[in-house]
């Protein structure tokens, strides 16, 4: 009885029809093609990697020989369009050289553009110390450099007192003294290429900003940047003395006619708003905001965050 059990287990769970099988003999092949394919680009890409690297090298070994400039990290005498750079080194003001004259300078058009934004966010270098510090600048080209910056060596502050440790205090942030030489932005105004312009703002925190700002209807303080995930505070702390609200909230929930089901709000989640329009239909139009005070749900947390966003008016 077991043995007859056993077969008819077999039989159920183990049994293929033919075109069962072709269908796992066409899968098999089809796995074994991808694994095939992968293995090749790997060891592809490697052997190209190998001879893209060696030609880099033999391209050092020339302009060494030549008296070229190489960067210490990476090609730097390289340019994207795929020639080398060979240039005699002059003297210059960091300050005052653009994208192109640092590409002749030996970087990359990458590395210039990221020095050129660097330079921006600090209103210009005061002493080679500060150029220094750039981390696209690799320090055998900052040697190289070294003789030919019109910079002194340290700023005035470092030199007046040397032995002296200077406490900055919160007034006097770095980031501050940048503030009266830039135009504020609007927060509840401004696109999000205006607010690429910020320190640290890229395309993504920008729109980030934009969504937040449009899923409220305006901010009414700046601290609720705050609420923004990918916004950590050190960046918000940069950014805060160069905006200012406008208008404020430009869109307001109107208390007394809005729909629960209609509405998106980030403060306002839907069993809140249910709820607020129930007692809205029982008891009348609300004829103040802080009668919400009367409802289970909501708080004075709550409705201090709220209060800006909503209108007794019709």
């Amino acid at each position: 009885m077991k043995a007859n059990r056993f077969r008819h287990f077999l039989v159920m769970y183990f049994t293929c029809t033919q075109s069962e099988k072709r269908a796992g003999l066409i899968l098999s092949a089809l796995l074994i093609v991808l694994q095939l394919s992968l293995w090749y680009r790997r060891n592809h890409a490697s052997a190209d990697l190998q001879v893209s690297a060696a030609q880099i090298l033999d391209a050092e070994r020339k302009l060494n020989a030549n008296g070229g400039i190489v960067s210490g990290r990476r090609a730097d005498a390289s340019r994207s369009d795929g020639r080398f750079l060979h240039r005699e080194l002059y003297a210059f003001d960091p300050n005052k050289v653009d994208s192109a004259g640092f590409v002749q300078l030996g970087l990359s058009p990458r590395q210039a553009a990221s020095l050129l934004r660097y330079r921006d966010r600090r209103g210009g270098f005061k002493s080679k110390s500060e150029l220094s510090k750039v981390r696209v600048l690799s320090p055998d080209l900052f040697k190289k450099w070294g003789p030919y910056i019109l910079l002194p060596d340290s700023s005035p502050l470092a030199r007046d007192k040397p032995n002296e440790v200077r406490t900055a205090q919160p007034s006097e942030r770095r980031w501050k003294s940048d503030v009266p030489k830039v135009l504020m932005l609007d927060l509840n105004a401004a696109d999000t290429f205006a607010l690429e312009d910020l320190p640290f703002i890229g395309p993504g925190r920008a729109r980030a900003i934009f969504n937040y700002r449009e899923k409220l209807g305006g901010f009414h303080s700046i601290e609720q940047l705050r609420e923004i995930r990918i916004l950590p505070d050190s960046v918000i702390e940069i950014i805060a003395p160069r905006l200012h609200l406008g208008d404020g909230v430009y869109r307001k929930i109107r208390l007394n006619a809005f729909l629960a089901d209609s509405l998106r709000h980030p403060y306002l989640p839907k069993p809140m708003a249910r709820m607020i329009v129930a007692f809205r239909v029982q008891h009348g139009d609300y004829r103040d905001i802080q009668e919400l005070k009367a409802l289970p749900l909501v708080n004075d947390e709550i409705l201090r965050k709220l209060a800006p966003y909503l209108t007794l008016n019709p």
